[in-house]
């Protein structure tokens, strides 16, 4: 799952994350964002990616996860 983190809606984004991980817990989650996230962002997400994308970036890292 790739997903645009926007702190300012964790709440709802927060439950989307738990919904997601009771059905699967080997679904990686990588979060888009433009700002820093990594202070705040959630245990259960697979990892981060930082706007704005580099396509080579961006590619590498959903290889590594398997996204694609």
């Amino acid at each position: 799952v790739l997903m645009n983190y926007e702190a300012s809606d964790c709440g709802r984004f927060g439950k989307l994350l738990k919904e997601i991980r009771a059905e699967s817990s080997k679904v990686p989650i990588i979060l888009m964002s433009g700002h820093d996230v990594l202070s705040h962002m959630p245990a259960n997400v697979t990892g981060c990616i930082f706007k704005p994308l580099d396509k080579f970036f961006l590619e590498s890292t959903l290889k590594k996860y398997k996204v694609f």
